[in-house]
């Protein structure tokens, strides 16, 4: 018996069944053993009962309803919920506001990730937001690179562009990975005009936005990576894969994912 693989089994079993009612017998079928075992291990390795996690997948999802105009009280019978009392009580413990303010896209919410069991260490919180961005105009320079290794050829970007631009670093500066014709573009721009810089027009949009606290360039590709290939789906969303954004500051990246 592979306890990972067995686990994996039961967590995409719970993926189908969110809107529907969990049968913890088939759960404890799947895993060979009875749900008392299944619990243990799983609150061992997960660092939360299964219940736990049902209903934080249920209630990350549950913004995304909101967000897409569904009602919250059928949104809260939809997960099992007697009441909108109740559903929005346990709403609030989760991401920390009820779900009617969720309707304003900036609100920050808590995503619980579907978790895939390996050896390696878990991932349960990930903070994020929805937000709609209007117009951005930016300036800088623009580079064809290899998609499938951006971090070295943009930290060398990166290089250039604060040596001839050295007050970038005092502003607003900003990462813009566009993708067109087959190729990948990358600039390194910034809000301040300057005559040899390239103006980029970045349309009105709306982006799933997470942050990071380090300037690495494979660290805010994992992000990037992670949030179009995992994030979003477990949360309802659909990403464009057009422009992705990179906003820094002093003390933390915001990675701009583009919706459709």
């Amino acid at each position: 018996m592979n306890i990972y693989n067995d686990l994996n089994k039961c967590i995409q079993y719970i993926e189908e069944n969110l809107s529907n009612t969990i049968n913890y017998n088939h759960i404890s079928k799947i895993f060979g053993c009875n749900i008392t075992t299944v619990q243990k291990v799983f609150s061992l390795i997960a660092g939360m009962t299964i219940t736990e996690y049902i209903r934080r997948r249920r209630l990350s999802i549950a913004v995304s309803d909101i967000r897409n105009g569904q009602k919250i009280i059928d949104i809260a019978f939809k997960y099992g919920y007697k009441s909108t009392e109740s559903f929005s009580r346990s709403f609030k413990k989760m991401h920390g506001t009820i779900p009617s303010k969720v309707k304003n896209k900036n609100i920050k919410c808590n995503l619980q990730p579907v978790l895939k069991f390996s050896e390696s260490k878990k991932k349960n919180n990930i903070f994020y937001r929805i937000e709609e961005v209007e117009q951005l105009v930016l300036y800088g320079i623009k580079q064809e690179v290899d998609s499938s290794n951006i971090p070295k050829t943009v930290e060398k970007m990166w290089i250039k562009m604060k040596e001839k631009y050295p007050k970038i670093t005092a502003v607003e500066r900003y990462g813009i990975t566009e993708f067109k014709n087959d190729k990948c573009y990358y600039y390194c721009a910034m809000k301040t005009k300057e005559e040899d810089l390239e103006k980029i027009n970045i349309p009105k949009s709306k982006w799933l936005i997470f942050n990071t606290l380090s300037f690495k360039g494979r660290d805010i590709q994992k992000i990037i990576f992670e949030a179009i290939e995992e994030h979003a789906p477990n949360i309802g969303l659909k990403v464009t894969n057009k422009i992705q954004l990179e906003k820094y500051d002093s003390s933390n990246v915001e990675v701009y994912i583009m919706l459709t």
